[in-house]
Order: structure tokens, then C-alpha cells, then sequence
């Protein structure tokens, strides 16, 4: 009897490691890294070079896509139609982009939708001219996205056949010290990634001002109280490192630290639990708080877009160092995703 019995369990262990085997062979998550980061533009003595650490280790991940920390062009033109004062202040930050846009649209004389199909049509070419280049740059341009602009520029040799002004607008985006460009499209180049994917829904504070025009009220009358339980001495430990990464010219340390479990628990707590002690009698510091959490689950929505439009691909989102724990806590909810860490 017990060597028919140790023959069974036998079998079953058997079919149970073949079949977990299988499923594993079957099932092949999408791999995501959510990588927080410093707004590098509002940092003070950054250069591109001391992120070409950050960069050597980024790119053994080898990423199909990344994401970046920018609204959808469908949300900006939907913000850009609402009367309120709010909305217009918040719509002022992305004007520009709008403005260059329709420029471009003009002078090449292609509307949204048809550089969209452009954009779509080349990028399923396996390998890209450089007269592809070009329309990639105009087509960018023409819906509103200068970062895959300037990603497809960099590929173009000889600028000089290209339109003056376009040349003068990718040269001041080349510029710009801000992650989107110093990681994002530098990575891509790296990568030969041809797409940069907006993420981001910056909705929530314009909500609350609109909506809870008490929070600030309240906010100025409790500055004392916030000043304290701001008073954490993570945040000295933060600025140390961010000093001394920058004084030997390599931000490595501090990326590992902003990515790390102590910065996202002690962020947390620092910047976000606060609203839950600081006893608003409007209570609008727990809506500014919801609205927080909106914003996230808003731009985990956005990269499960991703993951659905790049099933079994591995992405890359750069977003601000406060975001990653919220964005992370949620994603693991999803079925179909894992969480890569830098």
C-alpha cells in the first residue's frame, strides 16, 4: 500500500511542477519600473553629464517603452475649453506646447489626426531614413509632442535641409535640463525607442482650489502647525545627499536613494500622511489628500494603457519621486504586471 501511495504522491508532485512550468512558460507579465526622480529643471547646478551613470544603468534594462510625466494631448484640449479661472491658469502651463502645435499644423499643413496616421505609418517602418526622420520631427510637431521631436532630431545628420525654425525650436528643447529630456529622450536615443508616452493628469490641484477654495484659507492660518510636522529630519538627510551627488558630478546615489524603500516610507509620511493630523476644520485637508490619490490612480489608468497597448514589453516611467510609492502600491494590484526596481 505505501509504495502505490509514494507512487501517487509521486505523480502528483509531478504534474503539479509541469503544469505551474507551463503557466509560467504561458503567462509573461509586462515589467514595469516606475523610476522617481528630482525636477531637475528646478534643481540648482545639475548638468546632463552627471546623470551618465543613471543612464549606463538604466539601459541594461533594455526598455521598449517609456513614459513620461506629461498630460495626454486629448486632456489638454479638453482643459484648454473650461471657462473657470482654475482651469485657465493650469491650461497656462501647457499653452505654449498648444501654440507650437497649431504653428506647425499650419505651416506644414497637417492637422492632428492626419500626423497621428503619419506618425503611425512610419513608426511600423523596421528601419527609419533620415527623410523619415524629418517627418517624424514635423508629424511630432503637429500633435503636439516636441520630446518625440527632438528624439527623432538627433537621428538627423544633415540639419541643413531642415526648416530654420523647426531647428531653432529643437536646439532650445535640447536645452532644457528636465528629466524628460536629460533621461527620457537620451535613453530613447540609447534604445532606439521612437515614442514618448505622456502619463501624467495634473488635475487634482486645480480641483481642489476650484472646489475647496477653503483649503487656502485654512492653509495660511496653519502654518505654524504644518511647519512642525514638516520639521523631519529626512529631509536634511535628502538635501545632504542631493549636495554631495552634485559636488561629484554623478546624481547615481541619489536616484538609488529617491528609488529606495526609506524615501518612499518616509516621503509618505512627510509630505502626504500630514493632512491626516493637521484637523483643517473644512476638512480640505482630506480632500487635498483624496485628490492626491485621484492623481494617481488617474496616471496608473495611463501606464495600464500602456501595458495594454505593450503587453509583455518592459516600461519605463520617469515621474517625480512622490509619486512612485502611490503608483507602485497600485500597480501591484494588477494581474499582468511586475514591478522591476533601479
Amino acid at each position: 500500500m505505501s509504495k502505490n501511495l509514494n507512487k501517487i504522491i509521486a505523480i502528483c508532485v509531478f504534474l503539479i511542477i509541469n503544469l505551474a512550468a507551463t503557466d509560467a512558460q504561458q503567462i509573461k507579465k509586462t515589467q514595469i519600473l516606475i523610476l522617481g526622480t528630482l525636477h531637475l529643471n528646478k534643481t540648482k547646478n545639475i548638468e546632463s553629464k552627471q546623470l551618465n551613470r543613471v543612464l549606463d544603468s538604466l539601459s541594461k534594462f533594455n526598455f521598449d517603452v517609456i513614459g513620461i510625466e506629461r498630460m495626454p494631448v486629448e486632456l489638454l484640449k479638453d482643459i484648454q475649453h473650461r471657462d473657470n479661472p482654475e482651469w485657465k491658469e493650469l491650461f497656462s502651463y501647457f499653452e505654449e506646447d498648444i501654440k507650437t502645435g497649431e504653428f506647425y499644423q499650419s505651416r506644414c499643413k497637417i492637422n492632428y489626426r492626419n500626423a497621428q496616421l503619419i506618425i503611425d505609418s512610419l513608426l511600423n517602418k523596421e528601419i527609419l531614413s533620415e527623410f523619415d526622420r524629418i517627418n517624424l520631427v514635423k508629424a511630432s510637431l503637429c500633435s503636439y509632442d516636441p520630446w518625440t521631436a527632438l528624439l527623432h532630431y538627433h537621428f538627423i545628420q544633415n540639419k541643413v535641409i531642415i526648416d530654420t525654425n523647426i531647428v531653432a525650436l529643437m536646439n532650445s528643447y535640447n536645452k532644457s535640463l528636465n528629466e524628460i529630456n536629460t533621461i527620457g529622450v537620451n535613453l530613447s536615443i540609447r534604445q532606439n525607442i521612437n515614442r514618448l508616452h505622456p502619463i501624467d493628469n495634473m488635475q487634482d490641484e486645480t480641483i481642489l482650489l476650484h472646489d475647496f477654495p477653503e483649503f487656502l484659507n485654512d492653509y495660511e492660518e496653519s502654518q505654524e502647525r504644518i511647519a512642525g510636522l514638516l520639521n523631519n529630519p529626512f529631509y536634511q538627510k535628502m538635501d545632504s545627499i542631493q549636495f554631495n551627488c552634485i559636488q561629484k558630478g554623478d546624481l547615481y546615489e541619489m536616484y538609488k536613494f529617491l528609488n529606495s524603500y526609506e524615501y518612499m516610507n518616509e516621503d509618505k509620511k512627510g509630505q502626504w500622511d500630514i493632512w491626516f493630523k493637521t484637523n483643517f476644520i473644512s476638512k480640505s485637508d482630506r480632500s487635498r489628500y483624496s485628490l492626491w490619490e485621484m492623481r494617481n490612480l488617474q496616471i496608473t489608468a495611463n501606464i495600464m494603457r500602456l501595458v495594454a497597448e505593450y503587453p509583455e514589453k518592459k516600461i519605463l516611467i520617469i515621474i517625480g519621486a512622490s509619486h512612485k510609492s502611490f503608483i507602485e502600491r497600485h500597480l501591484k494590484q494588477m494581474s499582468d504586471v511586475k514591478l522591476i526596481e533601479f
